[in-house]
């Protein structure tokens, strides 16, 4: 007996299949849970803001430190080093590149799902 190829012609389904695949349906519930993962993402780089502000201090602390031990500074010149004034944006930092500020980020995604939850209440859908 010869072998055999089966084809299964669905390629005009392709198209549906894709689109399926890719969306996602919202409702209230889903909108909502979001709300509260953003709420609950924002709290978490608010922690990892404080963490790092600590470790900076830290790490700037043992380097002066360091100088002193060292020889490279005085007692005096040590002791006006120990309280630096840190640009804010120095110690906030948390997610370095493009995406300066994470709480931007999040801002940006709260507003599109506000934007959802309003869309969701409109009557007739209209193309924007």
């Amino acid at each position: 007996q010869e072998p055999s190829i089966l084809v299964f012609d669905e390629a005009h389904n392709i198209d549906d299949v894709c689109i399926e695949s890719m969306s996602v349906k919202l409702n209230r519930q889903k909108l909502d849970q979001s709300t509260g993962n953003l709420t609950r993402l924002n709290g978490e780089i608010e922690k990892m803001k404080r963490e790092d502000a600590g470790r900076l201090q830290e790490e700037y602390r043992r380097l002066v430190e360091g100088l002193q031990q060292a020889g490279q500074i005085d007692a005096q010149v040590a002791e006006r080093l120990q309280s630096p004034v840190l640009p804010d944006d120095l110690v906030n930092e948390v997610i370095p590149g493009n995406i300066r500020r994470a709480e931007h980020f999040i801002a940006l995604l709260k507003r599109v799902v506000t934007f959802l939850k309003r869309y969701l209440l409109v009557d007739k859908a209209q193309c924007e």
